[in-house]
């Protein structure tokens, strides 16, 4: 979502929300406001003020959008918006196992025409760099791609769970998975692995049994012993350094960060500058000068100090803590809470809270479903 302007696409999203928004309010004119509704608006008032004022009035130097204003739009309408459009919207009403399946064949068939976009990279030798990774498109990068795969994957474990007593469910979970996978794969981006690896952790905590645990262990030690096999499998058929970079989510020398340990001394040295109220959204010196900070819980700390990074800290804690129970009680509505532990993932390595719209989705449907599971009347 980066660019000189608004994008052909980000504009059709924002049309979007804005139809599906205006529909909800006619529909549902009144929400009940909660705590935790409070929280999040307290946040986006103190950081849509720090956008304003810093790209207005302070005038600061920023490489993302030509125009100053798109960074206004996609406040409202790719923060904003989004939470409250999905804080309307009546769960309880809504057909999970179909939605799924939509959600499944939307993403499946994406997956398959990027596939063909990877395939002729291969031919033509275009993938990123020298670590085989892959973009879907002109449009959508190596970290898109890996997160794209990985929301299929979830949506494979979430109708696997909950609707696993249908065959047509089993086939459809394991195509889901093994084409997410392989999307994870090659666009080679650690954040889906790692989000992957939470999520897993999260579905299996209070599920370990000894056949479950040797069957993992099984797995992991056939990893282990063929690695090096695997390793010369995908560099010879996909031209990928898979395991290479997967293995550098285990490494604590910063080597595998790609430069982001840059990116976060200076966020921290920008809050550490003025940690009451906080400075800039976005980096202000050296060559990233500009650029945002690739970390969610640093871009609370610069944008709105320690009062932004304690909110940030609550919204998030509540958040994980409600996507926790939703999905340990096998919850029919357990793929929000899984995708919610995604978005998290993914905005603590990359975009920002104006450019990921779907860490707002995800957020306000688990606060929505979270009371209408457990929540009084």
């Amino acid at each position: 979502m980066t660019g000189s302007g608004i994008s052909i696409i980000t504009s059709g999203l924002i049309f979007f929300y804005l139809v599906c928004y205006l529909y909800l309010c006619v529909l549902y004119p009144k929400i009940y406001i909660r705590f935790f509704d409070v929280i999040v608006f307290l946040f986006l008032c103190i950081y849509g003020a720090r956008v304003y004022v810093n790209i207005y009035i302070d005038g600061i130097y920023n490489t993302i959008f030509e125009n100053n204003i798109t960074y206004i739009v996609y406040f409202f309408l790719l923060a904003a918006l989004p939470y409250q459009a999905c804080r309307r919207i009546p769960f309880s009403k809504i057909h999970i196992e179909t939605l799924l399946v939509i959600l499944f064949v939307f993403y499946f068939l994406a997956l398959i025409y990027s596939f063909s976009n990877v395939m002729t990279s291969i031919a033509m030798k275009t993938y990123v760099g020298n670590e085989g990774r892959f973009e879907a498109n002109a449009m959508l990068d190596t970290i898109g791609y890996g997160h794209l795969g990985l929301t299929l994957v979830l949506i494979s474990f979430s109708l696997l769970i909950c609707h696993h007593k249908k065959l047509i469910i089993g086939i459809l979970g394991g195509l889901g998975i093994l084409c997410g996978a392989l999307s994870i794969i090659l666009a080679n981006s650690r954040s889906p692995m790692l989000a992957l690896l939470v999520c897993l952790i999260i579905i299996f905590s209070n599920r370990i049994s000894f056949r479950l645990l040797l069957l993992i262990s099984i797995l992991v030690s056939l990893f282990v012993i063929y690695i090096d096999e695997i390793n010369i499998f995908f560099q010879e058929v996909f031209k990928s350094q898979f395991i290479d970079r997967f293995l550098t989510i285990f490494k604590g020398d910063g080597n595998g960060m790609s430069g982001r340990n840059i990116y976060y001394n200076q966020g921290w040295a920008i809050f550490s500058d003025n940690p009451l109220l906080g400075q800039s959204f976005l980096l202000t010196s050296g060559d990233i000068k500009g650029d945002y900070v690739h970390n969610s819980f640093l871009e609370s700390l610069m944008a709105g100090g320690l009062l932004g990074g304690i909110l940030y800290i609550i919204m998030t804690l509540w958040g994980v803590t409600c996507s926790y129970k939703l999905i340990n009680n096998r919850s029919r509505y357990i793929f929000f809470a899984l995708f919610f532990i995604q978005m998290l993932t993914y905005s603590l390595f990359s975009r920002s809270f104006i450019a990921l719209p779907l860490y707002w989705v995800s957020l306000s449907s688990v606060f929505s479903i979270y009371q209408l599971e457990y929540g009084k009347s």
